[in-house]
Parts: structure tokens; C-alpha cells; sequence
């Protein structure tokens, strides 16, 4: 009861946490039977977070062994199907303890469950798939022959991307590709089991590359700011090049590998020069890519009346991604502290609501219950629009010299890389 409690109200925190999820290729997680869900790993534990969230079957996640150290820690993280698997570089004493570990998740596949894998063996901020190592072929092969190869478990590989992972209000994007079935490698495995977890890791691969946004490295500073550009580029919604159709994936995937395939061109470095000049100019007047674009949208009169409301009810909103960036040195931990403190936030301030209401109203005050979510998604767009209206300000004191200045050089950088 308390995973599926947790697995209802996060969905909801977030959708206010991210201005956009989209959810592609969900019909391949097979309905029953044993899944092994092997996913990339760009955001630490928002990335379990988010697919424990969404999927409709329950998973069992694997983390790394040092943070059950606590034994509050460890109550907490079993109540919510988290569980141990112990790597050399982090607890070298405690390797042994994998056994058990394997043990215990080659059991709940025979039982038909689900567990989420990160192949990748490790999170790191960047948008690049790293070489998957042997666990996942362990598990789901060693589970088959001990189970005479009966149980059909299937590997299913997601990729999600991020707009900018460790902060709120962007946009995420989960990919999932088409299941692979461990039945595919039983001769290889009966023959030799290491190349089979091999083979298993060199199929898996370019599938999470495949549905990934992924950029080369030496890229990555101007494929952001080209990413950037085309998402505020209307023009491009038809192009052959950024077709963003109804999944904004499309358009992230086609930009970034339009970008690695000029990183390979011998005018390069000129390309990067036309990028950074653009960047530069902008950070220098405080400006963001949208402000080039036109004024960001008024509020209605109806979300002028609650603004004052929703900012009394939301307040702490808008001041925890500061502190969460001063005191999380480690960027890949950063969305995740934030979301839990505003899960948190979200609790306390709905048992708060709650209470005034049976105490105040009756049980009937139940029905303002949805009134406070309204709330939640309308702090959700003020926290969108202030970024944007504070740059509009800072353009509009611009010179018109300035501001076509700044429209010439985005000219350029997309005739030069994107069109």
C-alpha cells in the first residue's frame, strides 16, 4: 500500500515538477511475466523515481549498496522496492554480499516480476550512452538456466532524456525500445556464458543509443546551444532536419546528431566560433534564446486574480531550487534532493489543507482537495514565465543597434548549423 501511495502522488508532483513529459513506446513493457527494464542512467534517482512512477507494472530497483548503511535508510528504501547491489569502487569489502543480492532478484523473476537495471553501471550527467557491464546478462541468463530457460524473461531497453536534467521545469523525454528476449542466447550462454553477457550488452547498446539524445564528445557546449535554438525556432517544426512532429524527442535527437555529424567537418571550429559568439552575447545581456523569439504570453485575468494566492500557497517553490543548487555540490544529485523536498512540501501542505478543512468546513471540503493541485500547476507556470520575463525586460532596454545585433548572430547560427 505505501508503494502504491508513493507511486500515485509522485505522479502528480511530477507533472508540476517538469514543464513536459512524454512517454513513448510504453506498449513494449510486456503486461506479464518476467521484465528486466534496462535503462540509462543520467539523473540519479529521479531516474527510478520517474519509472516507478509511470510504468503500470510495479518495479523492484537496484541501487548501490552504501546508502542502506542506515538503518533508517534501509527501511525506507525497502518500503519502496529499492534494493542493494554492491560495486567494487564503492564497497570493496561488501562485493561479496552480490550473491545474496543476485539471489534475491533471480527470485522475484521467477516469479514473473519486474526489475529496473542501469546497465551503465554508473550515473553521470551527460548525454552519451557509457559501456553497459555484464550485471544485466548475469541476472536475467543465470535466472533461465536455473529455471531450465521456462521463464521467457524479457530485457527492455528505456532511455531518458532530459532537457536539462538537474533542474526543474524542463522537459523529459522516456524512450522505450522493443523487448529483447533472453531465449535469443541460450545456445551462446550454454556455450559460453561470458560471451553471451557480452552479446547481450552489444544488442542492448544501440538500441538506448538509438531512442537517446546523444552527443559526441567535444560537441556538447554547442549542441546545447543549438538545441536551444531549434526548440524556440517555429520555422523548423516542418523541417526534414528537426521534425519535431508530436514527440519533442525528435527534434532533440535530429539537432544533436546534425551537431555530431559537423563536429566531423572541417569547418568545425568555425561553426563552434558562430556558436559561442551567440552564447556569449547573451549571457553578457542576461538574455535567453526565447527573448529573440517574441514577448512571452500575458496571463489571462483569471490567473491574474490567483497569482497572489498561488504564490502565498507556493512560495517554497520558488526559493528550494536556489538552495538546492548552493548546498548539492554533485550535479547528477541535484533534481532528486529537489523533488524530494518538494514532495515533502506537497505532503505536509495537504495534511495542512486537510485539517483546516475537517475542522472548519465538514467533510463535504473534501471537493477543494482538487484546488489545490489548480494551484500547484499554477505555480508551475509563473515559475515558467519569470525567467522569460526577466530577459524580456533586459532586451527591451536594449538599443535597437543591440537588439538586431543579436537577431544578425542567431541568423547566422541557424544557416549555418541547422538549416
Amino acid at each position: 500500500m505505501f508503494y502504491l501511495f508513493l507511486k500515485y502522488t509522485m505522479r502528480i508532483v511530477l507533472r508540476v515538477f517538469y514543464k513536459n513529459i512524454h512517454l513513448v513506446g510504453m506498449e513494449n513493457i510486456p503486461e506479464k511475466g518476467p521484465v528486466i527494464l534496462a535503462a540509462t542512467h543520467p539523473n540519479s534517482f529521479m531516474d527510478d523515481v520517474v519509472l516507478g512512477a509511470f510504468l503500470k507494472r510495479n518495479v523492484i530497483f537496484l541501487a548501490r549498496g552504501d546508502v542502506f548503511r542506515k538503518a533508517w535508510a534501509k527501511f525506507l528504501l525497502n518500503a519502496m522496492h529499492v534494493h542493494p547491489i554492491f560495486r567494487g569502487r564503492d564497497t570493496q569489502k561488501e562485493v561479496g554480499k552480490n550473491l545474496n543480492s543476485f539471489t534475491f532478484y533471480k527470485n522475484h523473476l521467477k516469479k514473473g516480476q519486474t526489475i529496473l537495471i542501469h546497465p551503465e553501471g554508473l550515473c553521470v550527467h551527460e548525454k552519451r550512452i557509457r559501456p553497459l557491464k555484464k550485471g544485466m546478462g548475469r541476472i536475467a541468463f543465470d535466472a533461465e538456466e536455473e529455471s531450465n530457460w521456462d521463464l521467457g524473461i524479457q530485457i527492455v531497453p528505456i532511455s531518458l532524456n532530459y532537457t536539462n536534467a538537474p533542474f526543474q521545469g524542463e522537459t523529459l523525454m522516456v524512450q522505450v525500445g522493443r523487448a529483447i528476449a533472453t531465449e535469443n542466447y541460450k545456445e551462446l550462454y550454454q556455450e559460453n556464458p561470458a560471451k553471451a553477457y557480452a552479446q547481450l550488452a552489444k544488442d542492448v547498446f544501440p538500441v538506448l543509443e538509438e531512442n537517446g539524445v546523444v552527443q559526441d564528445k567535444g560537441t556538447e557546449e554547442v549542441s546545447e546551444i543549438l538545441l536551444t535554438t531549434a526548440r524556440n525556432n517555429e520555422s523548423f517544426k516542418h523541417s526534414r532536419i528537426v521534425n519535431r512532429n508530436e514527440n519533442p524527442f525528435l527534434l532533440d535527437k535530429n539537432t544533436a546528431d546534425k551537431v555530431n555529424l559537423l563536429f566531423t567537418h572541417p569547418n568545425w571550429k568555425e561553426y563552434e566560433k558562430v556558436a559561442l559568439n551567440f552564447k556569449k552575447n547573451l549571457e553578457y545581456h542576461g538574455l535567453i534564446d526565447k527573448t529573440l523569439v517574441g514577448k512571452p504570453k500575458d496571463f489571462s485575468i483569471s490567473e491574474s486574480i490567483a497569482v497572489p494566492f498561488i504564490l502565498l500557497w507556493s512560495w517554497p517553490l520558488f526559493l528550494i531550487p536556489r538552495w538546492t543548487e548552493k548546498l548539492i555540490r554533485s550535479i547528477e544529485f541535484r533534481a532528486s534532493v529537489l523533488l524530494g523536498i518538494a514532495y515533502l512540501i506537497f505532503g505536509l501542505k495537504i495534511t495542512l489543507f486537510l485539517v483546516l478543512i475537517f475542522m472548519f468546513i465538514g467533510w463535504w471540503g473534501l471537493l477543494l482537495l482538487p484546488l489545490s493541485l489548480l494551484v500547484a500547476f499554477g505555480a508551475k507556470r509563473i515559475m515558467g514565465m519569470k525567467e522569460e520575463r526577466s530577459a524580456y525586460r533586459k532586451w527591451n532596454k536594449l538599443s535597437n543597434h543591440k537588439k538586431q545585433e543579436l537577431l544578425e548572430m542567431r541568423k547566422e547560427l541557424v544557416s549555418k548549423l541547422l538549416e
